[in-house]
């Protein structure tokens, strides 16, 4: 022990001698430095998401001083510098360029440092060279943005605008970008062209990269449910959330009055007749617009005129547009707007795409409600307060204006035969699309640069949703899903349903 302190170039006190001669003695130090609060947070234990300066994790600074020992490093700065990550001990870049510049391996002028292109363009590059005076290899690694986005990595201003948009704004990739890009070339090189300096070790900028390998266990009715793989346990958990959610609005559905749906006579030609309606359809007004979207959307999907008119009726699955639904179909209307949208709009057909239009409902005064005019989903005409959605009467004479003897007619959606054709297997924006992997997804990876690739082009979450409820029946809930798992050919559908 004394010849390998010797070697380090550096006397250590007695108590630090100590500790690197008995665990006991390593204890007494690691505890120490606790105390002193004069090491990074990751040393400590968190409570309520803050960090607890009185549970220190000693054992980790233990591993991170006999780590330090076998580098050859200061304690203190391996302390600063070395850190615990995804099982394990990482360096930072800074320190192995550190390590390598004072080994006496690098031969004059051995490290380069090569800037190309503009951030705001994506076109930014880090290229390092590196060469050793003692064996005369000379060695190049290069990241760049677009390298970054194919990871995953690279914070673009959609990803800002989602749910989570501000954990990203924390991420060290949006705050130092191009840093991150030139970190990640220089460790890249460290490894491969010095990695007996580094001991091989990991830069920690990009091991806390990695994706989080931990089993997820979940107590359940005294039963443990154990997730491996970290996307599954989010889904699980929004699962579970959604069914606990569904729990409490039946709790909720039990304490609300609630107005039996009254016989409404026969029901239009076509027209679903159910007797086991879903409970929400018997519901009062009040009741629906405090239920959950989810749990609406639930009730249209059992009953086939319903699920239909979700589909056809343009515009998100709000509680505003599913409870009209309902409130149409209660009214025995339904059918006669659904049957209107497919006129104005064409066959609903994958293989024949039409735009969504956003037409206005108006019934003329006929014996049959086939002639109303569709209606904006966003703007839909809202029962008076106090009528109940099962003693709806058919809504007349909305428009006061006299009608036109000529009205203009409306312009019909190019026929398969006047659009160009194009194959199945390949789509207009020229995007590559993988083929599903074994497990009939995409790994992170691909699923990303397919998404990345769609966003390059213009095609967000705007242009995704209305095509995914019209050619694919709403099947995917996300971008995001539709990349990781979507066919070869329902990706190229999609894509050539858009701009």
């Amino acid at each position: 022990m004394e010849n390998k302190l010797a070697v380090t170039g550096f006397q250590l006190p007695g108590l630090m001698k100590n500790a690197y001669e008995t665990l006991e003695g390593m204890k007494q130090v690691a505890q120490m430095y606790i105390e002193s609060r004069t090491i990074p947070d990751h040393f400590y234990e968190k409570t309520g998401g803050k960090v607890d300066y009185t549970k220190g994790k000693i054992a980790a600074v233990q591993s991170v001083l006999i780590r330090a020992y076998e580098l050859d490093l200061k304690p203190t700065t391996a302390l600063q510098s070395i850190i615990p990550i995804n099982g394990l001990l990482t360096l930072r870049v800074d320190l192995m360029k550190s390590m390598i510049f004072s080994s006496g391996t690098m031969a004059s002028r051995g490290w380069t440092e090569k800037e190309e292109g503009d951030v705001e363009a994506g076109s930014y590059k880090v290229t390092i060279t590196g060469k050793r005076k003692d064996n005369g290899i000379e060695m190049s690694r290069s990241f760049s943005i677009s390298q970054a986005k194919r990871a995953g990595l690279w914070i673009t201003p959609d990803m800002l605008q989602k749910q989570d948009g501000y954990k990203k704004k924390q991420s060290a990739w949006y705050k130092y970008g191009p840093r991150m890009v030139a970190t990640r070339a220089g460790g890249f090189l460290c490894r491969d062209l010095w990695g007996d300096v580094i001991d091989n070790s990991v830069s920690f900028e990009e091991a806390r990269d990695y994706p989080e390998d931990t089993t997820t266990v979940i107590n359940k009715d005294g039963t443990e449910i154990i997730i491996p793989d970290k996307q599954f346990a989010e889904d699980r958990s929004q699962s579970i959330t959604s069914k606990a959610s569904a729990k409490i609005d039946e709790a909720t559905a039990v304490t609300t009055p609630i107005q039996p749906a009254e016989e409404t006579g026969p029901s239009l030609p076509g027209a679903e007749v159910d007797p086991e309606l879903p409970s929400e359809f018997h519901w009062k007004e009040e009741a629906m617009k405090e239920a959950k979207a989810q749990k609406l959307y639930d009730a249209c999907m059992q009953v086939s005129i319903t699920k239909d008119a979700v589909q056809v009726i343009p515009g998100n699955n709000t509680n505003k547009k599913l409870r009209q639904i309902i409130m149409w179909y209660n009214a025995n209307e339904l059918l006669a707007l659904v049957n209107k949208y497919r006129r104005g709009e064409g066959p609903v057909e994958p293989d024949a795409p039409a735009q969504v239009q956003q037409p206005v409902p108006e019934e003329q005064p006929s014996e049959t409600p086939t002639e109303q005019e569709t209606v904006d989903p966003d703007n839909f005409m809202e029962p008076a307060e106090g009528d109940q959605g099962g003693d709806m009467e058919p809504n007349k004479g909305f428009d006061n204006e006299p009608k036109t003897t000529e009205e203009t007619p409306a312009e019909q959606p190019p026929t398969p035969a006047e659009e160009e054709s194009i194959p199945e297997d390949s789509n207009k924006h020229d995007i590559n699309v993988p083929e599903l992997s074994e497990n009939n997804d995409r790994p992170f990876e691909v699923m990303s640069e397919l998404y990345l690739a769609m966003q390059e082009k213009g095609i967000l979450n705007e242009q995704f949703d209305p095509a995914n409820a019209k050619l694919l029946k709403g099947k995917f809930k996300n971008m995001e899903e539709f990349c990781k798992l979507a066919t070869v050919a329902e990706i190229n559908l999609l894509l050539n349903s858009i701009g």
